[in-house]
């Protein structure tokens, strides 16, 4: 009986230090960003884009890589923002913008029809989100609940 339980926990032992210390020792460290930032890949292909519709929030960066699928040169471009990325076939291209102010920022290819349009929403400020009130709270409107009528 000893012998097999020294044999066994011989054996488990190395397996389990292995399974322990695996992890990277960065992995459970968060990180910190001065600006949030989104990532989106856009495919380029006979159809338009994909997505044609990116949201985001005001003060977020955005990095871009694009890709394109047809055999035709595509593009990628944002006049707000003066950006231009082209690329052939199989290729990928990055691009990084900020964006500071609300609203809809229509991208396009000026060589063909296709168009999209990034949608940049108004970031709620902690004094907002902390004045809000609960729906259960005394003296808030009760919400009436639809019921069928007995005949």
């Amino acid at each position: 009986m000893k012998k097999s339980f020294c044999l066994i926990l011989f054996i488990l032992l190395p397996c389990l230090w292995q399974a322990i210390w695996s992890l990277e020792p960065t992995y459970f460290k968060g990180r910190k960003l001065d600006i949030p930032r989104r990532e989106h890949a856009v495919i380029i292909g006979n159809e338009g884009f994909y997505p044609q519709d990116i949201s985001l929030f005001e003060g977020e960066s955005l990095k871009l890589y694009i890709t394109n699928t047809t055999d035709k040169p595509g593009c990628f471009f944002l006049p707000e923002k003066e950006l231009f990325l082209s690329v052939d076939k199989g290729e990928i291209a990055e691009g990084h913008v900020i964006f500071s102010k609300p609203g809809q920022y229509r991208f396009y290819c000026p060589t063909g029809t296709m168009s999209g349009r990034i949608t940049v929403l108004d970031r709620v400020t902690e004094e907002e989100r902390i004045g809000r009130s609960l729906a259960s709270e005394e003296g808030t409107v009760k919400v009436k609940v639809w019921r069928p009528r007995e005949e």
